[in-house]
């Protein structure tokens, strides 16, 4: 669906959730977007990664990697290799050849000065943690400039987006703009609601709107919970709460 300026929805961390997925584009079919992004972290987390996969490729939507991703594609990690023979070799050669960005450029726009980036984390690491601002809960410390410079890695574009965090934020890295959206699943931010965000090219600049809705956070927590997988008490209780303490660690 198409309106005068272009509009791009961009979801991330869906984390296996296909009931906060589906909440997700049930709500954007009403409304008017022109391309469909998914900022990775499709698996991992929820216990319908199959169908997750399955409904972004039936959608035929651009997705890029995220770290769950490429953890499920590549570690030996006992639950990693339940989650592959759980969703496939298809599937599995799905998240294998995800990309880890994605660009549109806008109609009269020059790239990459005009670009909408679409990345995971940050544009040189799919697990990079850039804060750019406060989190709502916790005293993160903002990342030093020199890291911060880093983990953009000389990358342009008149916005970069990411998910990973879990929240939403927006900054500078010296003059490039960067923001990360809410996820769709186990936000991060005392709010367990579903999140996307809709980008809209006003002819200049790429704008971010932020989106939340309800959907039966305490089912599918009790889905999770019910299922036995690696580690279902404690993402049980991340998704019903929205509080990650140790989401930074590292898989």
């Amino acid at each position: 669906m198409s309106r005068s300026a272009p509009v791009v929805a961009i979801l991330s961390d869906i984390h296996g959730n296909i009931q906060a997925l589906r909440a997700v584009l049930g709500e954007l079919e009403g409304e008017s977007y022109d391309d469909l992004v998914v900022a990775g972290d499709i698996v991992v987390r929820g216990i319908h990664d199959a169908e997750c996969i399955d409904l972004l490729c039936e959608l035929g939507c651009a997705a890029v990697a995220g770290n769950t991703d490429i953890w499920v594609a590549t570690s030996d990690h006992l639950a990693a290799a339940e989650i592959r023979e759980q969703i496939g070799p298809e599937r599995l050669d799905f998240l294998t050849g995800l990309p880890f960005q994605h660009r549109i450029t806008p109609p009269g726009g020059r790239s990459p000065d005009d670009d909408l980036m679409i990345v995971h984390a940050t544009p040189r690491d799919t697990r990079g943690i850039l804060i750019v601002e406060k989190h709502p809960l916790y005293p993160y410390r903002l990342t030093p400039p020199a890291k911060a410079r880093s983990l953009i890695d000389g990358a342009r574009a008149n916005l970069i987006v990411a998910g990973h965090l879990h929240y939403r934020q927006s900054g500078l890295i010296d003059r490039q703009r960067f923001a990360t959206i809410d996820p769709v699943s186990f936000s991060n931010d005392g709010d367990p609601r579903a999140g996307y965000a809709l980008a809209t090219w006003d002819g200049s600049d790429w704008n971010l709107e932020h989106r939340r809705l309800d959907y039966d956070v305490e089912a599918v927590a009790d889905e999770i919970e019910r299922s036995g997988i690696w580690r279902a008490g404690e993402w049980a209780e991340q998704l019903q709460t929205a509080i990650i303490e140790e989401h930074f660690s590292r898989y």
